[in-house]
This record gives C-alpha cells, structure tokens and sequence, in this order.
C-alpha cells in the first residue's frame, strides 16, 4: 500500500488536474515494475546510466533509465539534474571543496529502471532548461565519472 501523505511531502501535492496521472505513475514504479536483479558495483567498464525515454506524468516526467548497475543510495546510485551552464561535475559533493566551483543540484536516486521527477529534478526547478541529465554516482554523493553521462531533451 502507498502511503501518498508521505509521497505528497516528498514532491508536493500536484494540481488536481494531474493527480491521476501522478497517482498512476506511482503505481507503476512502486508496485508493477520489478527492479532488475543485478549488482549496485560498477563492472569493469564503469557504471554507466542513459536516459532510455522522458514521459509527461501530470506535472512532473517520468524518466526510463538504462544502466548497467543497479543503484543503491548506500551506494552507487544516480544524479539527476537539469542541464544548465554548470559543467557535469558540479552535480557532485566534492566540487567545491576539490576545485572551488559552485555545486550544482540535483536528484540523487536509486529509483530503477523509472524515477518521478522531483526535488532539484522537479519540472518547477527547471529554470530555461529543456535537457535532462543523468550521471552515476558514489555513495558520498561525488560523480564517478565526470566523462560519462547522459542529456535527453524532455517532451513538450
């Protein structure tokens, strides 16, 4: 059963006109989409995740992710972001401290293969941008590799 008080305080409470599409989004990734059975660690040729597809689901997406991994928030997991003029490994804990950059934001999840947008993800935190990104990362929050990830344009 879900409990959709606690979903409404995660993401907030969509307009009235999209509950149903929010509602049955929920459904499908909580109880109807088995998570594929594999490791959270990387494999030899690194931990790679693509936007596989960008749905409208009321007023958020619902974003299909392809990875070879299974994410894990203890562990490796996913970083997604909406693209801006902040390079990939902004959307990491260590950049500042590394480099002294900005940090961007973004969504940490482990929600696989479909994710809801939310938080920094969120269609209201979109600003000018019309890219979704997604990248691997570790358990303290850091890209793994700032060289590999992935951009999808979202539906209008």
């Amino acid at each position: 059963m879900i409990n959709y008080s606690t979903y409404w305080q995660l993401i907030g409470k969509p307009s009235r006109g999209s509950l149903i599409s929010t509602a049955l989004a929920t459904l499908v990734i909580t109880n109807v989409v088995p998570k594929p059975a594999f490791s959270q660690a990387c494999p030899e040729e690194g931990c790679i995740v693509e936007i596989a597809s960008i749905q409208p689901a009321g007023d958020e997406f619902i974003v299909q992710f392809r990875s070879n991994f299974q994410p894990e928030m203890s562990g490796n997991h996913f970083h997604l972001w909406w693209k801006s003029e902040l390079d990939v490994r902004s959307m990491s804990l260590d950049e500042e401290v590394r480099l002294g950059d900005p940090k961007g934001e973004w969504d940490p999840t482990e929600n696989y293969p479909l994710h809801v947008t939310t938080g920094a993800s969120s269609f209201q935190n979109r600003g000018d941008s019309n890219e979704l990104c997604v990248s691997a990362g570790d358990a303290r929050h850091n890209i793994i590799d700032p060289d590999v990830y992935d951009c999808k344009s979202v539906p209008d």
